[in-house]
């Protein structure tokens, strides 16, 4: 393998990751109407909201880093 294939290769896997992270939030965003994040951020600047879409997130970004390979 060749190295401009190999950074193609990565260039997509890490479009893709993002998109999914992306469509991840927005499914997330949907499924919970209860919270309403925009409205957390603005009367607490770090606390609910961060911390919940936060980890979120980051699991998410886990678990499509772990597909991808």
């Amino acid at each position: 393998m060749n190295i401009g294939s190999y950074i193609l290769t990565n260039l997509v896997n890490g479009i893709l990751g993002i998109i999914l992270l992306i469509l991840g939030y927005k499914l997330f965003d949907i499924s919970t109407p209860k919270f309403k994040f925009v409205e957390m951020f603005k009367k607490d600047k770090i606390t609910n909201g961060s911390i919940i879409v936060g980890s979120f997130i980051i699991g998410l970004a886990i678990i499509i880093g772990l597909a991808a390979n």
